[in-house]
């Protein structure tokens, strides 16, 4: 199933991610919980890809430099400097827990989902949101 992601983060102009198609392999009624664990091993197999390229020298082009600009406001060479590679299992805890600590907020269609047990009804082409929420710490004297 296809679905459109744009990841926020609080407080910053600019989205971190905007309308980038993922697809995943999951049916279209699960649970939140389901929905985070598909996605969370989704992006694991896809930064374990990236990292084990061999490309010893990324070129691009002015079309791809117009690309990331668009689309990440930015333009990188694809150099790998880590060389770790990430674990499922540990991955997918984390999501969880900040999604229970309310660390991450998950909107579909503008819908928010709170609880991971809650049941989804997604349907291709679904405009995903997933808000990374940062708390400031200090007071105000």
């Amino acid at each position: 199933m296809n679905l459109l992601f744009t990841v926020k983060t609080l407080g910053k102009k600019r989205p971190y991610l905007r309308d980038i198609e993922i697809a995943l392999n999951i049916s279209s009624s699960c649970r939140v919980a389901d929905f985070l664990t598909s996605l969370v091993n989704q992006q694991v197999d896809a930064y374990k890809q990236r990292q084990s390229d061999k490309t010893l020298i990324s070129f691009i082009g002015e079309e791809k430099i117009k690309e990331q600009l668009s689309t990440n406001g930015n333009i990188k060479f694809n150099e790998r400097y880590n060389q770790i590679f990430a674990e499922k299992d540990k991955a997918i805890e984390t999501v969880l827990l900040a999604f229970e600590d309310g660390l991450i907020a998950l909107f579909i269609e503008d819908k928010q989902y709170e609880d991971l047990k809650q049941q989804l009804e997604l349907k291709e082409g679904d405009s995903i949101s997933i808000l990374r929420l940062t708390f400031l710490a200090g007071s105000i004297w």
